[in-house]
C-alpha cells in the first residue's frame, strides 16, 4: 500500500538519487544542457528543504518511490518543486497521489492557489499539469528554456 509520508533525514539519499534521476530525464526530453539547479543539489540542501519547507515522499514497502517539495510563499499561494518520481514506476500513480496529497495538504492550510513551472515544450508534462488542474499563466525564458507557469486554484477544505 501507498503511503504518503513527511520526509526524513533517513530519506535523503533516496530524495537525490529520485530527484537526480527525474531531472536527467527532463533535461534529455527537452533536449538542452542548461544547467538544471536540481542536477547539482547537495545533501545540505534537502536537509534544508525538510527543516525550512514541506517536503514528503511515497513510500511502499518502506521503499521510497516519489518525492515532492513546496513552499508557502504568502497566505495565499504556495509553490511546488523538486517533484520526482523513480524512473522504474513512472506512469503508476505514484505522481498523481502525491500531487493530490499536495494540494489537498495546501487547501487545509488555506493556500488558495499552487503554483509549479515547467517547460512547455516537454508536452506531455504539460498536459499531465493541465489533467491536475494546472493552468498556463505565463511563459519565460529567462533560465535558458520556455519555462511555464503553471497555476492551480485550490478549493479551501473544511
Amino acid at each position: 500500500m501507498l503511503k504518503i509520508i513527511k520526509a526524513t533525514n533517513k530519506d535523503i539519499e533516496c530524495i537525490e538519487r529520485i530527484t537526480k534521476q527525474a531531472f536527467l530525464r527532463y533535461q534529455k526530453k527537452i533536449n538542452t544542457s542548461i544547467k538544471l539547479d536540481a542536477l547539482y543539489e547537495t545533501t545540505d540542501d534537502i536537509i534544508f528543504d525538510i527543516k525550512m519547507n514541506a517536503v514528503f515522499v511515497a513510500k511502499q514497502e518502506d521503499k521510497v518511490l516519489g518525492a515532492i517539495r513546496y513552499k508557502i510563499l504568502d497566505k495565499k499561494s504556495a509553490y511546488i518543486y523538486r517533484f520526482a518520481v523513480d524512473a522504474c514506476i513512472d506512469t503508476t500513480g505514484v505522481g498523481s497521489a502525491l500531487l493530490e496529497f499536495t494540494t489537498k495538504q495546501l487547501a487545509k492550510c488555506k493556500v488558495s492557489a499552487v503554483c509549479l513551472h515547467t517547460n512547455v515544450n516537454y508536452l506531455s508534462l504539460c498536459r499531465y499539469y493541465q489533467n491536475h488542474g494546472f493552468v498556463l499563466d505565463s511563459v519565460c525564458s529567462k533560465n535558458g528554456y520556455p519555462r511555464g507557469l503553471f497555476i492551480k486554484k485550490l478549493e479551501k477544505e473544511n
